[in-house]
């Protein structure tokens, strides 16, 4: 009998998965978590970070591509007034954190 070999799944230190997992972190109020995963390299203070956050009630993260330690990302923020900001951009990952990060909001949705 043949064993099935699994599936490589991301390491954290793989770019998308980092990009992924920060996002995740966002979502749930880690922002600690998020901070540690390069958060502290995009040019904030934790509280300035943290606080940044305020009145969004959900990210919408879509991988738009992938290359070396660049991944490119749309992003639609939900508001907790039921409007969404959308912005894309790029981060740069290095050993498993963010290192630099650039987003440009591109658009906004009214509430719907």
């Amino acid at each position: 009998m043949v064993t099935p070999t699994p599936t490589p799944t991301p390491t954290a230190q793989d770019p998308a998965a980092v990009v992924s997992a920060f996002y995740a972190a966002i979502n749930a109020q880690d922002y600690a978590t998020a901070w540690n995963l390069g958060g502290d390299n995009l040019g904030f203070t934790y509280s300035a970070f943290a606080a940044g956050f305020a009145g969004t009630a959900h990210d919408v993260l879509t991988i738009t591509g992938e290359q070396g330690n660049t991944v490119d990302i749309h992003l639609e923020a939900l508001q907790d007034d039921g409007s969404a900001k959308v912005y894309d951009g790029f981060y740069l990952v290095s050993n498993g954190q963010i290192t630099e990060g650039r987003l440009t909001q591109t658009g906004t949705v009214g509430p719907g």
